[in-house]
This record gives structure tokens, sequence and C-alpha cells, in this order.
């Protein structure tokens, strides 16, 4: 449909595209085989494929997009030996999502040059407004809400987080989307909070984060988050690394917030 017939059928059931995205849990996107194992596809066993390669490629690359600013979008390419090996990682990351056995979030953190407009246009990257508040922790759990969206539409969170002893940027996370009033509710008991924009992309079918803080003229930190902590990481050439910093204190949110130089805008 039309861009126009779209923001009709929104406005005629009263949604947005914001609560629409962010009420999944989770997104996956498996990569189609047109895009890095090209040998695997094929028109011959599906009557409704007719794409060609190429076009394949684009419908691929169009539907991501349309996905890249989902809170937790996970991008399963063709990186493995064998479809089993994708369909694999694939339930890995659903049972991870809804907590089988437990989810852990292995994050890395880097430290790098502020980009400009012109470098977010080129990585298709996608703007959200965050305002991040941090609660009393609980049994050394991490807590904190999340107002995240933007154009007057948000949606809200509350997380937890929890250190994994002797694994280096592993945590156990736990995250739920919850409605305006309990956030409010929750808001009083706020503690420091951290307002930034954050930007989406997907490079190398790997989901990037990168946030611009208003009290940061010339850097920015980009996050990104791995179910193998071993796995290569391929950040864009057109981003400045200045180092990785996942383990350094200083550039965690929650530290950030309690500084106060950046919490305002």
């Amino acid at each position: 449909m039309s861009h126009k017939d779209y923001a009709a059928a929104l406005k005629k059931f009263r949604h947005n595209e914001i609560s629409i995205r962010d009420n999944y849990t989770a997104v996956f996107h498996l990569v189609t085989t047109a895009k890095g194992a090209p040998q695997f596809y094929t028109c011959e066993n599906n009557p409704m494929r007719r794409e060609t390669l190429a076009q394949a490629i684009d419908a691929d690359d169009r539907t991501m997009a349309a996905w890249v600013d989902a809170p937790h979008l996970r991008v399963i390419d063709n990186s493995g030996a064998d479809f089993n090996a994708k369909i694999k990682r694939l339930t890995d990351e659903v049972f991870a999502a809804i907590g089988l056995p437990v989810p852990i979030e292995t994050e890395k953190k880097y430290l790098i040059a502020r980009p400009d407009a012109g470098v977010l246009g080129k990585l298709g990257a996608v703007k959200s407004e965050i305002l991040q508040t941090y609660l009393s922790d609980i049994d050394g759990k991490e807590r904190r809400i999340r107002q995240r969206g933007g154009s007057g539409s948000y949606s809200y969170f509350y997380t937890e987080k929890q250190n994994i002893i002797g694994r280096a940027g592993g945590r156990i996370e736990y995250e739920r989307k919850i409605s305006q009033n309990e956030y409010l509710q929750l808001l009083l008991d706020g503690v420091k909070h951290l307002r930034k924009d954050r930007y989406c992309f997907v490079y190398n079918s790997q989901y990037f984060e990168l946030d611009i803080f208003p009290g940061w003229p010339n850097r920015a930190l980009l996050e990104l988050e791995l179910t193998d902590a071993n796995q290569n990481v391929n950040i864009p050439k057109v981003i400045k690394v200045i180092r990785e910093v996942t383990n350094e204190a200083e550039f965690k949110n929650a530290t950030l917030a309690a500084a106060g130089t950046i919490a305002v805008r």
C-alpha cells in the first residue's frame, strides 16, 4: 500500500506506528538466502516466489528497514553451515527472548566520534527519543524504566539487569512493556534520569544502537548485543571508533545518569 493509504489506515483504527511496532516482545528477521547464500535461492520449490535474486534482496532490505527501530530486533543471517544451523540460531534467540532458560545479554559498547546527519542518513538510521529513569537497586539488580518514541507517541518499558560473575559484558536481563499509568507511578521513585537520542540501524546483518547525548558535542556511544561472546563485530567504516568501552564503568548509562551533566537537555 502507499504511504498515504497506510497513514489513513492507522488513523482509521486509532493506532500509530510506534504503538503497533512496540507491541511485540521481539522481532526476528531471517535474511533471505539471496543475500549471503545465493546458491540456495531458487523459485523452483515455491510457485509463489517470483522475485529475481536482486528483487529478493531489495524486498529483504525494505522489510528489515520497516522494523529497524523495534526495541528487540534480532537478525538471523546466512553465516551458518546450513539451514538447520540457521534455524538453531533462530530458536536460541526465541528462547532467550521469552526467558528459556534465561535471557543472557552480551553487550559490546564503543566510544565513537559523534556522526553527522549525513553519516546517519547513509546508514539508514532511525531515531527514537529516550528518557531513561533509574530506580533504586533491589537484590543487586539494576532497575530502570524507559519512555521511548517520538512525535508525541511513546511506549514504556520496565527492565531489570544483573551482571553475571566471571563473564565480561554478560548480564541477565528481564524486560516487560508497561502502561503509561504504571510508568508514571514508577517515575515518582526515580533516583536519576538520562535523556538521549537513539539511532538504530542494521549493518552486515548486525543490529546497532547509536546513542547521542545532549551534553556531548563531539562523541557518542555505539552498542550491539550478541548471543555469542566470540562473534565478530562489523562496524561501518563511516563510523570513527575511538575505543571499546564495554567494561568501563564510566560509560554505563546508569553512571552517565548519575553524573547529571548530560541528564538535562
